[in-house]
């Protein structure tokens, strides 16, 4: 699904709260991911709402997969669909000029992008 699908569906990035009602108690944002087992430092959260016929929605940045992705749930934190779009959609010529922290098995973790000398070892 594209960024602007997304927008339409489920609000302007970050406009959803940061606690919602689910079965008549609050739920903060941090616990709803722990619920989803989404709690993951490449993972940020950014809002969350409710939908229609008893569904809620999370939205995240998932930095490994580098996407906006927004997950559809119930009120058992049965995950009902997924939705993702690409950051460079999101962030236009900025992606490029990002710090990406990428992690590899045999080198540890390296920065990629503008200014990577100052964070050489």
């Amino acid at each position: 699904m594209s960024m602007k699908k997304i927008l339409e569906k489920y609000g302007d990035f970050a406009s959803g709260g940061r606690v919602i009602f689910i079965g008549g108690k609050p739920m903060s944002i941090r616990r709803v991911m722990r619920k989803l087992d989404l709690l993951r430092e490449e993972i940020g959260p950014v809002d969350c709402g409710s939908l229609a016929d008893e569904r809620y929605f999370v939205r995240f940045i998932d930095l490994d997969d580098r996407t906006i992705a927004v997950f559809e749930f119930d009120p058992s934190y049965k995950v009902v669909g997924e939705v993702r779009s690409d950051l460079l959609e999101w962030m236009g010529d900025d992606y490029f000029r990002a710090r990406w922290r990428v992690y590899c098995p045999a080198g540890g973790e390296e920065w990629l992008g503008r200014n990577m000398a100052k964070f050489k070892r």
